[in-house]
C-alpha cells in the first residue's frame, strides 16, 4: 500500500528525523527505554528490495535469484542479531483487497460489513496457516524456522498487521516504505532501511557508495500531528479523498488541497470539521468500537455519505481560498463506501503477537508495556465490566485497560542457551547459498561474529572457546573514505576489538567440517588464526562476563603503558667503514700472502699509488690458498707468499726479491733506499736500464 505524494509532502515539511545509522538508534532508544528496540518487518517488501537489482540506468532493474535473496536475506537478520535488536517478520494473507496495481479495479457498491463480518468468523473458525505463494516465500519461512524465528501470518495487508502491533505496544517501530501504517495506528515507522546514507531505498540506483552500516530515515506520528496537524482519524480521511491503492479518491484535488482538507478544523479554522463528519458516520464510541460494531446501516452511511459529499461541495465554493490559497471551481466526488469501509475495518489476525524468551528474533526478557490498539478487533478480546482480556500468541490472555498501559511480561522459560540449542543449524547448512566455499563454512564465520554478544553473555557455556578483548576505538560514522577532501563525522561510538576462534565458538552447532586440509594433514582449530569482530562499549557491559572481558583488557592496556627499567646496554660501538669493490681486491684468494710480520699501511684507494713489485719471502708452512670468506672481517689482508703449485717454495732463508703491489709509493721509496741492493722495485715511471734490472731478478728467482 501507498498513499501518493505523501512522502514528499511530510519531506516538504520537515517531518523527518535525521537520517542515521540503525545502531545509533537503537543505542539512544536503550539510554532513554533502558530496554532493547523491537521492531517489526514487512516481508514482502524486503523481498522486494532485494529481488531488485538497481542498474546504472534511471528506472530500470533485473532480478536476481532465489537463493542470492536468501543469501541478503540472512544478511540482514545478522545486523539486527549482531545489535541486539528484536524483531518480528510478518507476512501477507489471502484477504487482501483488490489494489488498483494489480489490474483494472471495477467499482463496486456492496456492503463491505457483511463481507468484513463473514471473513472475521471464516479467522476464527479455521485460523491462519501458512498461505500457499511464491517459492521464495517459502523458502524464507523454511529459513526462519530452522533458524527459531517466530514471525507472524497476517490475514491480509503485513504493514496493517504491523501498525496494530506498534500502536498497543509489543514492537517500538516499523521498518516499511509505506506512509500507509499511520493510517491504521503506526507511531514510527523507519523508512528506506538501507546501506545509502542519502534518504533512498535498496532498490535505489548507485548515487553514492554504500555504506558498511545499514541507515534508517524515523518517521514519528507525534511530529505529523504537531507539524502538519493530523491524527489517525484526519489521515483517514486524508488517505480515502487522495487516494491509495485501493481507490482513486477524488479526482482533481492532489496531496496539498488533501492535507489541507484533512486540516480543517485542527490547523485550518472552521466551523466544519470533515475529518471528524466522517469519523461519525463510520466509527461506534466506546467498546462497540472495538468490536467492530458499525453505528449505521449501509443505506444509512450512503445518505449520510452523501450530505457530507455536498457539504465539502459548498464549502469549497465559499471557503476554497482560505483552505487552498487559491480559489478552487472544480467538483468533488466522494468514492463508493466500500472503500471508506475498507480503511475503518481492516482484517487483524484474532491473536496478537507476543516475544518469547530467547528465541532468535527476541534479545532480553525486560517486560514492555502493552495498551489497546485504536483499530477495531472483536477477534482478539473479550471485555469485562473494567478491563479487556487481549488474546495472545498461543490462546494466552493478557489483561489491559482502557485509561493506562499495563505491563506485558514476555512468555516462556527458557534460558539464554537456547539462543544455541534451539535453532537447527545443522539443517541450515543444507541451504544452497551462492558462496565460494561451502554453506557451513560460510555459516561458522559469519554466525560467530554476530551472536559474539550472545556468546560473552553465556561465557560459561563456552569454556573452551578462547575469547578476550584485543583493542578498543571509537568509531565515526559516516565512515571517512580517502577520496573526502573535507570530512566531518556525524556520529560516533565506543567500541572494543573482540578476539576468538571461529571453530571453537560455533563449529559444535553445525555440520562436521573437514578432518584434513588440502595436504592430508590433520586440521587443529586450536591453532587456527583468531577472528574479530567490534562490539559496541554499552552492549559488552550489559553482561558481567563482558565487564570482566573489559577489565582484563584494561589491565593489560595499563602494564603496557606502565614505565619500565630498561636493561643495561653495552657501549654503543662506533659504525664500521663500509667497504668497497677496490677494498675486496685485496682478499682475492689468487693474491700471494703478505709477511705477518711486515705492517703494511692501508690505502683508501690502490690504484692512486703505484705499485710495489719488490719480491719478498713467504714461509713454508703458509696456506697456499686461503678462502675470502673466512677473512671478510679483517682489513688488513696479508698476501705475502702467495704462490700456485705449478713453482717450488721460496726459501724464507734466502733473501729473494718479491713483488709487492700492496705497499703505497713512500713506504716503497723508503724501502728501495734500505734495502736496495736485495730489493728491485718498479714503478710506472721507471727507466728502461730499471726495467731491465728488475726482468734479471726475476729471471734469476725462478732459476733459483
Amino acid at each position: 500500500m501507498t498513499i501518493p505524494g505523501l512522502w514528499e509532502k511530510f519531506s516538504e515539511y520537515g517531518i523527518e528525523d535525521q537520517r542515521l545509522p540503525i545502531r545509533v538508534y537503537a543505542r539512544q532508544f536503550y539510554k532513554e527505554k533502558a530496554r532493547h528496540l523491537r521492531v517489526g518487518i514487512d516481508v514482502y517488501q524486503w523481498i522486494f528490495e532485494l529481488t531488485q537489482v538497481p542498474s546504472q540506468y534511471k528506472g530500470d532493474v533485473a532480478s536476481i535469484r532465489d537463493d542470492k535473496v536468501i543469501l541478503n536475506f540472512c544478511s540482514r537478520i545478522r545486523e539486527l542479531i549482531k545489535l541486539h535488536i528484536s524483531f518480528v517478520f510478518v507476512f501477507d494473507g489471502r484477504y487482501k483487497t483488490h489494489k488498483r496495481r494489480w489490474g483494472d479495479v471495477l467499482y463496486t457498491d456492496d456492503d463491505y460489513y457483511v463481507e468484513y463480518l463473514e471473513t472475521n468468523e471464516e479467522i476464527q473458525q479455521s485460523g491462519l496457516y501458512d498461505e500457499p505463494g511464491a517459492k521464495i516465500v517459502y523458502l524464507i519461512k523454511n529459513l526462519l524456522h530452522l533458524w527459531n524465528i517466530s514471525y507472524v501470518q497476517a490475514p491480509g495487508e503485513a504493514e496493517i498487521e504491523l501498525a496494530r502491533l506498534n500502536d498497543c505496544g509489543v514492537i517500538d517501530a516499523i521498518i516499511s516504505n509505506d506512509a500507509d501504517g499511520f493510517v491504521y495506528g503506526a507511531q514510527i515507522i523507519l523508512k528506506n532501511f538501507s546501506r545509502w546514507v542519502a534518504d533512498a531505498p535498496a532498490t535505489q540506483a548507485n548515487i553514492d557508495r554504500q555504506e558498511p552500516e545499514f541507515y534508517v530515515t524515523p518517521y514519528r506520528m507525534s511530529k505529523i500531528e504537531e507539524v502538519l496537524g493530523l491524527d489517525r482519524d484526519r489521515m483517514v480521511f486524508l488517505t480515502c479523498i487522495n487516494g491509495s491503492d485501493f481507490s482513486q479518491g477524488i479526482s482533481g484535488l492532489g496531496i496539498t488541497r488533501c492535507i489541507a482538507l484533512a486540516q480543517v478544523g485542527s490547523k485550518i479554522e472552521s466551523a466544519i470539521d470533515f475529518a471528524e463528519e466522517l469519523k461519525q458516520i463510520y466509527v461506534a464510541v466506546g467498546k462497540e468500537k472495538l468490536l467492530g460494531l458499525v453505528p449505521f446501516s449501509k443505506n444509512e452511511r450512503d445518505k449520510k455519505l452523501s450530505n457530507l459529499n455536498k457539504l465539502l461541495q459548498e464549502s469549497l465554493a465559499r471557503n476554497s481560498k482560505t483552505y487552498f490559497g487559491r480559489k478552487f471551481n472544480g467538483t468533488v466526488s466522494f468514492p463508493s463506501d466500500y472503500y471508506f469501509m475498507i480503511h475503518f475495518y481492516p482484517y487483524l489476525c484474532p491473536e496478537i503477537y507476543a516475544f518469547r524468551k530467547y528465541e532468535t528474533n527476541c534479545v532480553d526478557s525486560h517486560p514492555s508495556t502493552i495498551r489497546l490498539s485504536t483499530l477495531p478487533q472483536p477477534n482478539s478480546l473479550k471485555l469485562h465490566d473494567e478491563s479487556i482480556k487481549l488474546r495472545r500468541r498461543g490462546s494466552l490472555w493478557t489483561t489491559v485497560h482502557d485509561s493506562r498501559p499495563s505491563e506485558d511480561a514476555l512468555q516462556g522459560d527458557e534460558s539464554t542457551v537456547a539462543w544455541f540449542e534451539k535453532p537447527n543449524f545443522r539443517e541450515m547448512c543444507d541451504i544452497r547459498l551462492p558462496v565460494q566455499r561451502s554453506t557451513r563454512d560460510f555459516l561458522v564465520e559469519h554466525l560467530a561474529e554476530c551472536y559474539m554478544l550472545r556468546v560473552i553473555h553465556n561465557l560459561d557455556y563456552f569454556k573452551n572457546a578462547e575469547i578476550f578483548v584485543n583493542m578498543y576505538k571509537k568509531a565515526q560514522f559516516p565512515l571517512k573514505r580517502r577520496a573526502d577532501e573535507y570530512y566531518v563525522p556525524i556520529w560516533s561510538e565506543e567500541q572494543y576489538q573482540v578476539k576468538y576462534n571461529r571453530e571453537l565458538v560455533f563449529g559444535r552447532f553445525l555440520k562436521e567440517g573437514e578432518l584434513y586440509d588440502e595436504n592430508y594433514r590433520l586440521i587443529d582449530h586450536s591453532e587456527q588464526k583468531l577472528d574479530s569482530t567490534w562490539v559496541p562499549k554499552y552492549l559488552l557491559e550489559l553482561s558481567s562476563h563482558g565487564r570482566r572481558l573489559i577489565e582484563q583488557y584494561e589491565i593489560k592496556a595499563t602494564e603496557k603503558k606502565s614505565p619500565r627499567k630498561s636493561p643495561r646496554k653495552s657501549p654503543k660501538k662506533s659504525p664500521k667503514r663500509q667497504l668497497s669493490t677496490l677494498d675486496n681486491l685485496l682478499r682475492s684468494p689468487i693474491k700471494r700472502k703478505l709477511d705477518p710480520g711486515k705492517e703494511r699501511s692501508q690505502s683508501s684507494s690502490p690504484l692512486k699509488s703505484k705499485p710495489n713489485l719488490s719480491y719478498e719471502s713467504a714461509d713454508e708452512d703458509s696456506d697456499i690458498l686461503e678462502s675470502p670468506t673466512k677473512r671478510r672481517s679483517r682489513l688488513d689482508v696479508d698476501v705475502s707468499g702467495l704462490r700456485t703449485s705449478l713453482f717450488k717454495s721460496p726459501d724464507t732463508k734466502q733473501n729473494t726479491p718479491t713483488i709487492d703491489l700492496t705497499t703505497p709509493p713512500k713506504e716503497v721509496k723508503d724501502t728501495v733506499e734500505k734495502n736496495l741492493q736485495n730489493t728491485s722495485v718498479l714503478f710506472l715511471d721507471t727507466t728502461d736500464d730499471e726495467t731491465d734490472k728488475l726482468e734479471n731478478d726475476i729471471e734469476m728467482f725462478f732459476k733459483k
